[in-house]
């Protein structure tokens, strides 16, 4: 089974991550969406990828997000294939968006940091502790 999945802003291609891996790799998996066909895996996370964006202006960027604790920014166009590793607060990511002009990457981790990153040059830009935010509030079903 699919663990998550993302289309790229031009409709070409379609990228997927399982949601349960051999335990040693945890690839993503590139196909067309014209022809259907597979056209690459890229493999570097070292635990389940559980959030995946396109850049959404067009672009060559897919960012891929992991329980290893990592963000990997690809250029999926190029050659070799490595990513732009980002490090987060050393918790799973749990979700990850890009902001519309592809400049800014939004990260929610699992020990309810929020990182905001350069998915290009890969610095830090800011980090919000929303833990506190939610400590003394209680969760409405609303």
């Amino acid at each position: 089974p699919l663990g998550c999945v993302a289309i790229d802003a031009a409709g070409e291609l379609v990228v997927a991550a399982p949601s349960t891996a051999d335990p040693a790799t945890f690839p993503l998996y590139v196909w067309s969406l014209q022809t259907g066909q597979l056209l690459e895996e890229l493999s570097g996370h070292t635990g389940p990828v559980s959030a995946l964006a396109f850049s959404p202006t067009g672009g060559s960027l897919l960012v891929s997000g992991s329980w290893d604790g990592t963000v990997r920014c690809w250029n999926i166009y190029a050659r070799d294939h490595a990513p732009l590793t980002l490090t987060q607060d050393g918790s799973e990511v749990v979700a990850l968006s890009l902001r519309p002009d592809g400049l800014e990457l939004a990260v929610a981790t699992r020990r309810g940091g929020l990182l905001l990153w350069d998915p290009v040059e890969g610095g830090q830009l800011k980090q919000i502790d929303c833990r506190r935010d939610f400590a003394d509030r209680p969760l409405s079903p609303h």
